[in-house]
């Protein structure tokens, strides 16, 4: 039976929660110290006090007895020790009724007085003895000693029903210590397993939903990417209508300056002749000053048509192509202005589209323009490159500056630039401040299909007029 108990009882453990079997492994000790410490601290402290007690009785009856018989010896030196009847009689009332089991008279030789059994007890062998001694002395003379023996029974009996009053309080507490900890720790420990057990569901139906979510953010992912490509290639196809814009506009642009320069231009010149050969065969002198008058009027005429025809459509972007153009025309503007230009005009890697061409020289003019107008500067530089895949120029002057946040409402004419580059798909970037020069940059992207520009075999004309 005792096989199949020990087993039976470790099976039961097994079963108590984990939680609980870890606090009742570490509270068992702790509740064994307190059985100890509760069951033995009462008993122990009644024993050490009940035999200081006895210690201090048999002293007192001890030194009571001895002063009695110092009495005797005065009185009767030499026949005390054999009045043994008086002797017991006297001890018997210390004897009878208390604690004291044996009291022991010797002389000065050490020989014991024969007091009889009355009161040399025989509990000897009942319960252990404490003996304490006092000497019997006259004057300075030691005649004898007094032996007093106590008997520890009572006190033992009495620390016995503390220990076991106090064993059962402390089991009682040592009980109570251990069981509500144990009991707490098991339903704690089913409150976290019912928690854990949700939570397992939690993450289920987290994982679930994670993966939904996944599902849809991919769906969604999928049509942001559709729709982005649609925006690139929507974004894509507007570049291209505003590069065809821009090249259907210079187009017109040269439309009119041809027309303006063929039509007009020849018209004029020939009112200038026919005023020439009037002033000069006319006899009339106010017919001839009429005639001047009417030449001079003729020239300012072709000279306004021959700047329109220049700002329509330049001419030279034809005749020399994009390069030369930018060059002369950083030259001329010195010329114009008296303002110096350093400019480092490098040949592209490929060829320019024209309508490319013809924004990079309205560029180049408007911000020449604007720095002439408005900078004021001691000189200007002006780069232009043109790698694989992207265009660049730059204007940059010492003037006075200028806030660029407000260039533009300023009149600083960065309006059509800024329009002109973003038509192309292009990024303009202004760094300026006051009396610390400007820098215009502009880059503009090669087009992947074709932007169609003037067409130079459409009868390229002199700009001169």
């Amino acid at each position: 039976m005792r096989s199949t108990g020990v087993p039976a009882r470790e099976a039961g453990w097994k079963q108590v929660p984990a939680l609980a079997r870890f606090v009742g492994a570490r509270m068992l000790p702790l509740a064994v110290f307190l059985v100890l410490v509760v069951g033995s601290s009462a008993p122990l402290a009644s024993l050490v006090l009940g035999r200081r007690a006895l210690d201090e009785r048999a002293r007192a009856t001890a030194g009571e007895v001895a002063g009695w018989i110092r009495g005797e010896v005065q009185q009767r030196p030499g026949l005390w020790r054999y009045d043994t009847a008086k002797v017991v009689g006297h001890l018997r009332a210390y004897a009878v009724g208390e604690d004291v089991d044996t009291i022991v008279v010797v002389d000065d030789r050490g020989t014991p007085l024969e007091l009889g059994g009355e009161i040399e007890r025989a509990r000897l062998l009942v319960a252990p003895l404490r003996w304490a001694a006092a000497d019997v002395f006259v004057g300075a003379e030691r005649v004898g000693a007094v032996w007093v023996a106590v008997s520890e029974q009572r006190i033992r009996r009495d620390a016995l029903l503390l220990l076991l009053l106090f064993g059962t309080l402390g089991v009682g507490l040592a009980a109570l210590m251990f069981g509500i900890p144990l009991r707490a720790a098991g339903a704690a420990e089913l409150r976290i397993r019912d928690l854990v057990a949700r939570l397992e569901r939690s993450r289920s139906e987290l994982e679930a939903l994670n993966r939904d979510l996944e599902a849809r953010v991919e769906a969604r992912s999928g049509e942001l990417r559709r729709t982005y490509e649609r925006l690139r290639g929507q974004e894509r196809h507007l570049r291209e209508l505003s590069g065809h814009a821009l090249a259907l506009q210079e187009q017109e642009r040269r439309s009119i300056a041809r027309d303006l320069h063929d039509s007009v231009g020849q018209a004029l010149t020939a009112i200038r002749l026919h005023l020439q050969l009037i002033g000069e065969r006319s006899t009339d002198g106010e017919l001839a000053r009429i005639a001047d008058r009417s030449l001079r009027l003729v020239d300012e005429a072709l000279e306004e048509i021959r700047r329109t025809v220049q700002n329509l459509g330049p001419a030279i972007l034809d005749d020399v192509g994009l390069v030369e153009a930018l060059r002369r025309y950083c030259d001329d503007f010195a010329e114009r202005t008296g303002i110096p230009v350093h400019h480092r005009v490098d040949e592209p890697a490929e060829p320019v589209p024209g309508g490319i061409e013809s924004a990079c020289y309205r560029i180049l003019q408007e911000a020449l323009t604007n720095v002439a107008r408005h900078a004021a500067p001691s000189a200007v530089e002006v780069r232009f490159e043109a790698p694989a895949e992207r265009i660049r120029l730059s204007v940059r002057d010492d003037g006075r500056g200028f806030d660029p946040r407000r260039g533009e409402s300023e009149g600083h004419g960065l309006a059509g630039i800024r329009e002109r580059v973003e038509l192309l798909g292009g990024t303009l970037s202004i760094e300026s401040g006051p009396d610390a020069g400007c820098t215009l940059r502009v880059e503009l992207p090669r087009p992947t299909g074709r932007v169609p520009g003037p067409a130079r075999d459409a009868g390229a004309y002199d700009d001169g007029t």
